[in-house]
């Protein structure tokens, strides 16, 4: 992750940066009775790899600042998890429920967003 996003930031330089992580996630709660299925976003099922809330602070800090940071995932917006990101992060959208499968009409805002 963290070699994606500074790739990107050294060859798309820009005013502003929006980081946006996806998947199932599950912000500060422990739902796996394993420790290392706990606490994190982008679970990948096949894999069992995901980002565990501890290092988003990690990838902030070694990326530098990112204006906003989108955690398209469930229960990612608990105190806990804006902890690990404040010191390099503008903004943090993400939702304190559960979400819906369906997840963010992506085509329709980038229209919205283009005119």
């Amino acid at each position: 992750m963290i070699d994606l996003v500074s790739f990107a930031k050294a060859n798309y330089p820009a005013k502003h940066y929006m980081l946006l992580l996806t998947g199932h996630g599950s912000g500060w709660v422990d739902f796996s009775p394993q420790p290392e299925r706990r606490k994190g976003i982008s679970f990948n099922g096949e894999t069992n790899n995901h980002i565990r809330t501890t290092q988003l602070h990690d990838i902030l800090q070694a990326v530098g600042y990112i204006d906003v940071l989108y955690l398209h995932a469930c229960l990612m917006q608990m105190a806990e998890v804006v902890h690990e990101v404040k010191d390099n992060l503008g903004v943090l959208v993400a939702s304190e429920e559960t979400m819906s499968d369906l997840g963010f009409d992506y085509d329709a805002s980038a229209i919205l967003y283009s005119k």
